[in-house]
């Protein structure tokens, strides 16, 4: 009859279609459950044990997974031939940014001669600048002659800059241990979080090149001329530093 319609089943295509977008958003349901379930199942992950990583370039590292964290700290340790004003001489000398690769240096408070305050600057490549604001504090144990100079942050110390992104969390810490015959063991631990919208699998991969990289950065600048011109002066003493004895 005219001017009377009928509805009939959906064209297939059309049927087709809505299955497949039915099947999709399934599918991505499912797969950020299993994003969100494997999130909470690595963070909370873990225990208090190092592991050991291969070795690289004289550079032994081992990386430690606390329950609570999606953050992994390094350890990285090599040995190096020096003395221990000398090193400590360069990890407290703010122009050691001009061989270690930072920037924008800034002494902001000196409260003794082993503690101060710096702000310095890293380039994140295509994730931007970082700007580190830290107390730089240094302690030698009167037993064993280790030195440990600790890097610890403090964001807001100063306002914010546009220069970068602030540094919300850091804790590395360098432990330079006199082994005997002229050698020093360094340990450097990576303890950080930069901050911004980098994913934390891509920092932990970041940091653990941090660890190899670091303390043969340091191995290699303390055997160069410049280091042994600036910092080498064997007369030179520090009031909180004691080299080790002789034999």
């Amino acid at each position: 009859m005219e001017g009377v319609s009928s509805t009939g089943p959906a064209p297939a295509p059309a049927r087709k279609k809505g299955r497949i977008k039915r099947f999709l958003l399934r599918s991505f349901m499912i797969l950020v459950a299993a994003a969100v379930i494997g999130h909470f199942a690595y963070k909370y992950s873990g225990s208090e044990e190092w592991h050991v990583l291969p070795e690289k370039d004289g550079v032994k590292v081992s990386w430690q997974k606390v329950p609570g964290s999606t953050l992994v700290k390094y350890k990285g340790v090599t040995r190096l031939r020096s003395t221990l004003t000398s090193v400590t001489r360069f990890m407290q000398d703010p122009t050691a940014c001009d061989d270690v690769g930072c920037t924008d240096y800034v002494v902001l408070d000196t409260v003794s001669p082993q503690v101060q305050y710096m702000s310095f600057v890293y380039n994140y490549g295509p994730f931007g600048k970082r700007q580190f604001v830290v107390k730089v504090d240094v302690s030698q144990d009167p037993k064993t002659k280790d030195v440990k100079v600790h890097y610890i942050g403090d964001a807001n110390r100063i306002p914010p800059n546009d220069c970068c992104i602030r540094v919300p969390h850091m804790n590395n810490q360098w432990v330079f241990k006199p082994v005997g015959n002229g050698e020093i063991e360094v340990e450097y631990t990576v303890d950080m979080h930069e901050g911004g919208m980098i994913p934390y699998f891509l920092y932990n991969t970041i940091h653990e090149k941090a660890a190899y990289r670091g303390p043969r950065k340091i191995a290699n600048i303390v055997v160069g001329d410049k280091f042994k011109q600036k910092y080498g002066d064997p007369s030179f003493k520090l009031p909180f530093v004691e080299e080790p004895s002789a034999g």
